[in-house]
């Protein structure tokens, strides 16, 4: 997966994928992402709810807001493809 998407998140960020998410995001597939078994962290709603109560005006985030609210460190919840748990990170890697 991470080659199909990295050159796209480059061009618009100049980051690596690796930047936000731990090695594991390396080893992800698409039918992990789909079906909830990536392992991917999810956002962490208190902090969440902090960056919305205090950012100006009516912005929308896009997904790139919401990758840098993922706590830094944040590990994945188990190895990709070993677990079911719903992740909505999974459908803005998507």
């Amino acid at each position: 997966m991470v080659p199909l998407i990295q050159d796209i998140i480059r061009h618009d960020t100049g980051k690596e994928l690796s930047h936000w998410f731990p090695d594991e995001i390396n080893n992800v597939t698409i039918y992990q992402l789909t079906f909830m078994t990536s392992g991917v962290p999810e956002l962490n709603d208190g902090i969440l709810e902090h960056y919305e109560r205090n950012r100006k005006g009516f912005e929308f985030l896009n997904p790139y807001d919401y990758f840098n609210i993922l706590e830094k460190g944040a590990k994945f919840k188990f190895k990709p493809g070993h677990g079911f748990e719903y992740c909505s990170i999974n459908y803005l890697l998507l």
